[in-house]
């Protein structure tokens, strides 16, 4: 990691790209603060820092007594956009069987 950055945006940096790229799944817990603080030889403060930075964004939420739970999935961010895009295409007047009709179509050969 680079040191131009600080700590804790290096921490939140490693763990958001492990959440990104599904390294670390949803309903996964992140290693606890202390673990982190321990292994890097850091203040438990400084991996809090970058853990609220990785709440903020969505990525993990904080289960009293149990640690910091990982609650993004890509998968959901899929389905989220789908859903957007067909509201977005109800919106414009097309019908439940036009879209079907589509969908069914553009997959006809796989």
């Amino acid at each position: 990691m680079k040191q131009a950055t600080n700590l804790y945006e290096q921490i939140y940096s490693f763990y958001k790209n492990l959440i990104y790229r599904g390294v670390i799944r949803k309903d996964e817990y992140l290693p606890s603060v202390r673990e982190v603080a321990l292994a890097r030889k850091i203040n438990p403060n400084t991996v809090v820092k970058a853990y609220s930075l990785l709440i903020n964004d969505g990525l993990i939420t904080s289960i009293n007594k149990k640690g910091y739970l990982v609650i993004y999935s890509n998968e959901d961010k899929k389905q989220q956009y789908l859903n957007q895009t067909i509201n977005k295409l109800k919106l414009e007047g097309y019908t439940k069987q036009e879209l079907i009709e589509t969908i069914l179509e553009e997959y006809k050969d796989d």
